[in-house]
């Protein structure tokens, strides 16, 4: 089986996130290098949602002192694929 994880919908939510929230290129970078992470550990700073099923996931990608940035996504094992769905900005405390 392949090694790596392919990713699907990050590109349009990160876009979705930058117009709606016009987020601070330091928290932008943030939330990359958060990303990026994700080929090697899928679940960093995740916590499972389970009302939504046994596969879906929220995390921190990034924070202030008084936001954090969350992001929800599915992770399929099977195919090795993360599958984000939104990213947003929220006021603390979450």
């Amino acid at each position: 089986m392949n090694d790596r994880w392919h990713f699907e919908g990050f590109d349009e939510a990160y876009e979705i996130w930058k117009e709606r929230d016009t987020p601070a290129r330091n928290l932008r970078e943030e939330v990359l290098d958060w990303f990026i992470s994700l080929e090697t550990n899928q679940y960093r700073r995740a916590t499972r949602l389970s009302e939504f099923g046994p596969d879906w996931w929220w995390a921190r990608a990034a924070e202030t002192p008084t936001h954090a940035v969350i992001c929800q996504y599915q992770v399929d094992e099977g195919r090795q694929a993360l599958l984000v769905r939104n990213l947003a900005t929220l006021r603390k405390p979450i």
